[in-house]
């Protein structure tokens, strides 16, 4: 009797991580996060700053401030989801920014303490980095799935870069 062939294909080789091993992008979404949110930031202040720019001494760094805020606060959730290869919920992270925008800014005029003002940027970076991580799917939790017809076949679904994918491996 000749000895049964082994096959075993799976994503690993192809540098895909193997099923329930979640890649850790945190590092990613903060740097995309920072880098997006900072251009939007700038972006937002030289347009407020244009706008309200009436001569006066204080009236462009105003509207340069709060048209920072404003397309910064916007922008950074873009750059945290980019940086998770838009694996979470999008949407919760642009209301988890705004969210905190909209609470900075509150304290902000109630306090008059402008160190708000950062700590509520830093505070908005945090927060959409949580966010955008508890609602990125899991991997696949289940067993592998075996098939006894002379052979044991085992099929795995798995992430892969461009969604799921199947890992099958056996003895034929």
């Amino acid at each position: 009797m000749a000895e049964a062939a082994s096959i075993e294909w799976t994503n690993q080789s192809k540098g895909i991580p193997p099923p329930n091993q979640a890649e850790d992008h945190t590092l990613g979404m903060v740097l995309t996060g920072t880098a997006v949110g900072t251009a939007g930031f700038l972006t937002g202040a030289i347009i407020g700053h244009q706008l309200t720019d009436d001569g006066s001494e204080w009236d462009g760094i105003e509207g340069a401030m709060i048209g920072g805020s404003i397309i910064g606060g916007l922008a950074l959730p873009l750059g945290v989801h980019g940086g998770n290869h838009n694996q979470g919920n999008l949407l919760a992270v642009e209301a988890t920014s705004i969210g905190v925008g909209g609470l900075g800014w509150a304290l902000f005029f109630g306090t008059g303490n402008e160190g708000l003002l950062f700590l509520t940027a830093v505070t908005q970076l945090w927060a959409c980095v949580l966010v955008e991580q508890a609602t990125t799917p899991s991997p696949s939790s289940d067993p592998p799935v075996s098939l006894k017809l002379g052979a044991t076949i085992h099929c795995n679904l798995c992430p892969t870069r461009d969604g799921m994918g199947l890992v099958f491996s056996g003895n034929f």
